[in-house]
């Protein structure tokens, strides 16, 4: 979709880009393109969630305590597909909350 310069400035809206009027066509090849990319991914999330820590998020490698860092990465990997993986993202949050200092490190 061609977006001039001036159409943009008026689709913003508070920090994001509102969609309006958009050809059928180029929806319909946005949802299959996000659903290709999410049919590639799936199978790594798999394994991912697999080297969970039993009590919320991930070490730096699999077997190790969970820490931070990669439990906030994993939550950005998992938030992918949240609908599918709503239970590990609600023990990582869990985690990252029981963990996190007062000042957000």
């Amino acid at each position: 979709m061609a977006v001039r310069p001036f159409d943009l400035c008026t689709k913003l809206r508070i920090g994001k880009l509102e969609i309006r009027s958009e050809p059928e066509r180029e929806r319909r090849d946005r949802r299959n393109t996000w659903s290709r990319t999410l049919n590639l991914y799936t199978p790594h999330l798999e394994t991912f969630v697999q080297a969970m820590h039993p009590d919320g998020g991930w070490g730096y490698a699999p077997g190790q305590t969970p820490q931070l860092e990669p439990s906030c990465l994993g939550l950005l990997a998992l938030s992918l597909d949240p609908a599918r993986y709503s239970d590990q993202i609600e023990r990582t949050r869990r985690f990252i909350e029981q963990n996190a200092s007062a000042d957000g490190s």
